[in-house]
């Protein structure tokens, strides 16, 4: 609601039109500019919505490099196109006293974040994992109540449920709806029948059997995705189960971001982008190094990707945070996933 039509309507019983004109000159230039600043605020969100969208599509897009490779490419992007705003900056480039601690977790939950998103996106489909993602506004308006004092209604309530139930149905959770036999599971499974008969393939029966339980040796690992069969045979779990749960970490993970930013809503934004992104890179890089093996995008297109994914990541982060410093936290979470 705009906050003249709300501010009018709490003083005056609902009628603001009459309400507007028994206004001082005072309140009413209060009013307007409360309305400029939160349409200000609103097409932000829009904007930086239709950027991370555009950024979510271009990776699903890049093969053979981790997520974690891709999200640290991500991050070095606004690195380099931050640094020299941030200079420019009337705030020194490492933000002001008392602000170090919130900038650095900052940087820690974008880059989870942004790591489970691009997680989940090798298990599962993007359709799937962005209506669990979109469930992030109700998420960020209980952070919002608890830390930032925002209101949450019987709405919100309702809303949190529904998102709930949403993601219920997006995980497909096989003790919910059943496993879907699927044609291959046919034919290995005749397969499987086939090589028990015969004395002579005993081995490759057992093989095969052993594969189909996850506990193949890691030399039948295919090499461009290594990492990814390595998990799902060690936890024994399915690709859509992974993904939602990647999906789920990214939503949790990523509430923080809104409620943090709101907290530095005084500081530079370009001194935000500069500092969380060094902290999220860094992160990135380790996660790469202990769970991962890094690898560098070398042929095809996927170094221009994961370039257009620096550019664009950019340009998402700074308008986000920007309407942020101007609005309600679970008002532009609302509108940036409606905009997805």
């Amino acid at each position: 609601m705009l906050p003249i039509i709300e501010q009018c309507s709490n003083n005056h019983g609902g009628k603001p039109r009459s309400s507007i004109h028994s206004m001082t000159n005072s309140q009413k230039s209060n009013l307007v500019n409360r309305t400029k600043k939160f349409l200000k605020g609103i097409c932000l969100t829009i904007l930086s919505g239709l950027f991370f969208s555009i950024t979510t599509l271009v990776v699903k897009y890049v093969k053979d490099v981790s997520p974690g490779t891709t999200a640290g490419f991500r991050y070095f992007g606004i690195i380099i196109l931050s640094f020299p705003l941030a200079l420019e900056s009337p705030q020194p480039i490492f933000g002001m006293s008392g602000t170090y601690l919130w900038i650095a977790l900052r940087g820690l939950a974008g880059g989870t974040s942004v790591f489970c998103r691009y997680s989940a996106l090798h298990y599962m489909s993007m359709a799937d994992s962005t209506i669990i993602i979109l469930s992030m506004p109700v998420f960020v308006f209980v952070f919002a109540r608890i830390f930032l004092k925002e209101h949450f209604g019987p709405y919100h309530v309702l809303a949190l449920f529904m998102s709930i139930a949403g993601i219920i149905f997006a995980s497909k959770l096989e003790f919910i709806f059943g496993k879907p036999v699927q044609e291959d599971d046919l034919v290995i499974n005749n397969t499987i029948s086939t090589m028990i008969t015969t004395t002579t393939t005993t081995t490759m029966a057992t093989t095969t059997i052993t594969d189909k339980l996850f506990y193949a040796n890691e030399t039948t690992n295919k090499t461009s995705d290594h990492h990814i069969d390595g998990q799902k045979r060690l936890i024994g779990l399915s690709d859509q189960l992974i993904g939602t749960l990647y999906s789920l970490g990214a939503t949790f993970v990523g509430c923080f971001v809104y409620v943090i930013i709101r907290k530095l809503k005084h500081v530079d934004k370009y001194v935000i982008l500069f500092n969380f992104s060094i902290i999220s890179m860094i992160e990135m890089v380790m996660i790469d190094y202990f769970f991962y093996d890094i690898q560098l995008p070398t042929t095809g297109y996927t170094p221009y990707l994961i370039f257009l994914i620096g550019i664009l990541s950019f340009y998402a982060q700074l308008l986000l945070t920007r309407a942020i410093q101007i609005e309600e936290a679970g008002v532009v979470s609302v509108v940036r996933t409606s905009s997805e």
